[in-house]
C-alpha cells in the first residue's frame, strides 16, 4: 500500500481533512507524503495545518484537486478501508 501512495501521488498537494468525530468539520491542508503505512491504524499522511505539522489517517484526507492522480489513490484507498469495514489487527 505504502508503494501505491508513493509511486502515484505527487506531494506535496492541496487536500481538505474531514475528521469524522466532528460533523461538518472540513479544514484546509498540505498533504507532505506518506508517514507510515501502520500496523492497525493503517496510512498515516505527514501534512501541514496552519503553521504545525500532524499525521492524519488517510481516509479521512480528500484532494483538492478531485481529477488528480492524488485524489484517485485516496478514493481508492478510502474503499479499500470500506470494503474492509474498518481496518483490522495485523493489517500492515
Amino acid at each position: 500500500m505504502e508503494v501505491y501512495c508513493t509511486d502515484a501521488m505527487s506531494f506535496p498537494f492541496a487536500a481538505t481533512w474531514r475528521d469524522p468525530d466532528e460533523p461538518g468539520h472540513a479544514e484546509p491542508v498540505t498533504v507532505l507524503g506518506v508517514d507510515e503505512v501502520h500496523g492497525r491504524r493503517g496510512v498515516l499522511l505527514n501534512v501541514k495545518r496552519g503553521q504545525k505539522r500532524r499525521r492524519l489517517l488517510a481516509e479521512q484526507v480528500w484532494a483538492d484537486n478531485e481529477d488528480s492522480a492524488d485524489a484517485v489513490v485516496l478514493h481508492d484507498y478510502r474503499h479499500w478501508v470500506d470494503e474492509l469495514h474498518g481496518l483490522t489487527p495485523g493489517y500492515g
